[in-house]
């Protein structure tokens, strides 16, 4: 399983860039997918070479940094994934048009926001909720939700939980 990550549209969608220079929010990325164990290729766009700083390495040899030059990252994205083994990467990104032509050609898609709480997850030690002294009252729970509920659900908007390295 891999990820394959738009990365300025992460950046961008979680703000990163808000209170750093690009070249700190792009460390950031690659610092929060090093260490998932899998293998994550972080797409960025280039304008020209040598655009804003573009000294970014990978700080893992399971993270894989490519700056696209001459295309766009989506469509960079869209290229690779003719020629790789589609059930075995993820695209990460907010971008319905990449979203759809990732679904298109095979591939699974997860959304900025569920990726990044999930390197969060990742990242941080496991609490369990039920020792943390929640007065919720019982009826403010939902209701039971069955697996196969929630695997059909996960297939329809395009995320196959059952791939996922991370879950």
């Amino acid at each position: 399983m891999e990820y394959w990550v738009d990365g300025y549209n992460l950046i961008l969608r979680k703000g990163w860039n808000t209170k750093a220079t690009l070249q700190q929010a792009r460390d950031r990325l690659l610092s929060a997918v090093t260490g998932l164990g899998v293998t994550v290729r972080v797409f960025f766009d280039a304008s020209k070479p040598g655009a804003g700083g573009l000294q970014s390495g990978s700080p893992s040899t399971r993270v894989v940094v490519t700056f696209v030059r001459d295309r766009s990252a989506d469509d960079a994205i869209a290229d690779a994934l003719r020629a790789a083994p589609k059930d075995t990467v993820t695209v990460v990104t907010d971008d319905r048009e990449l979203r759809g032509r990732a679904r298109q050609l095979g591939a699974n898609t997860c959304g900025v926001n569920r990726f990044v709480e999930k390197l969060e997850k990742k990242h941080s030690p496991g609490i369990n909720p039920r020792n943390q002294g929640s007065k919720t009252p019982r009826g403010d729970k939902p209701g039971h939700v069955s697996k196969k509920q929630v695997n059909d659900w996960m297939k329809y908007f395009g995320f196959d939980e059952d791939k996922d390295p991370l879950a």
